[in-house]
């Protein structure tokens, strides 16, 4: 199931700057870790951090990178399809 479908508002969708990543995460980036917190629950991902950048421009609150670990998260729909795109 994806993010969309759990009610949240998912902004954009892109890959991240590597694939390297072992492990999924979820980023703070405006100080609310309680909304990372929320999406890292819907996903299954115990990873939950914060990166503050100050810009004042930033309209995405959470960021949501996609790791090797992706088989294990709460991303499969009941049609079989899953989210890939890392942000």
């Amino acid at each position: 199931m994806t993010l969309r479908q759990r009610g949240f508002d998912v902004m954009t969708m892109e890959n991240a700057e590597t694939f390297g990543y072992p492990e999924s995460m979820v980023l703070d980036r405006v100080g609310k870790p309680e909304y990372a917190r929320l999406v890292a629950e819907a996903l299954g991902i115990p990873n939950h951090l914060q990166q503050k950048v100050a810009d004042p421009f930033r309209i995405e609150e959470v960021t949501v990178i996609i790791g090797h670990d992706y088989r294990r998260l709460s991303l499969v729909e009941a049609r079989g399809s899953s989210l890939s795109a890392a942000q």
